[in-house]
């Protein structure tokens, strides 16, 4: 008789689970507009999955992006206007290659670094705690900076993807079944006990105004 509390079958429902949680985020985010909801829902399962406190993915998954799509879709939309302009600054630099001032170029690089550090931490809070839109987007530049090595390494596993793909075409494949999952699973392993510390913090309320 197999045992479902076996350390193999609990990890191969892991790897299952975050392969199906991958695909839930791609099919939901193909209107593109509808992205926010999915990251905070694929976050707030992870969240869950790394507590041990799994349930029904689907179920889970669904609640979460319906409870969280008004305000993170305007907070997706909001990012995806700043992701823009962060492109063209790019775009910019690449252009005109050798043209652009080094300076330049310097401040570019590192504000594109911090805003993107920035945004990683705003559906994850979305996710696990019941805020205003603006307070959100504030306490994700604050958990950023206090917790800026980890932030750094949350950095570096998103980037990891497009690293792999840049090696290998073939890459691809393995992205489409965990590319979302799998570095946002990482970043979670990251930025949990910061939560949790958030959370102790805040025992009378929900809210994570610090």
């Amino acid at each position: 008789m197999i045992r479902m509390d076996n350390p193999g079958i609990s990890a191969w429902n892991k790897i299952t689970n975050i392969v199906l949680l991958n695909l839930l985020v791609i099919a939901t985010s193909i209107p593109i507009v509808t992205m926010g909801a999915s990251l905070t829902a694929m976050h707030h399962v992870l969240y869950r999955m790394m507590r041990n406190e799994d349930g029904y993915l689907l179920k889970d998954y669904f609640a979460a992006f319906k409870q969280n799509f008004k305000k993170a879709t305007i907070l997706w939309l909001i990012m995806l206007g700043v992701l823009v302009i962060l492109a063209v600054d790019v775009w910019f630099v690449v252009a005109g290659a050798g043209k652009v001032p080094g300076w330049l170029v310097g401040i570019i690089l590192v504000t594109c670094i911090v805003l993107v550090m920035w945004m990683m931490y705003v559906f994850p809070l979305q996710a696990r705690f019941e805020n205003t839109i603006k307070n959100t987007i504030k306490n994700a530049g604050i958990v950023m900076v206090l917790n800026l090595p980890r932030s750094v390494m949350m950095l570096l596993a998103y980037l990891l993807p497009f690293v792999v793909v840049g090696l290998s075409y073939s890459a691809l494949i393995v992205l489409f079944f965990c590319g979302f999952t799998l570095p946002a699973c990482a970043a979670c392993f990251l930025y949990r006990k910061v939560f949790e510390r958030i959370e102790k913090s805040n025992k009378e309320s929900n809210e994570a105004d610090f």
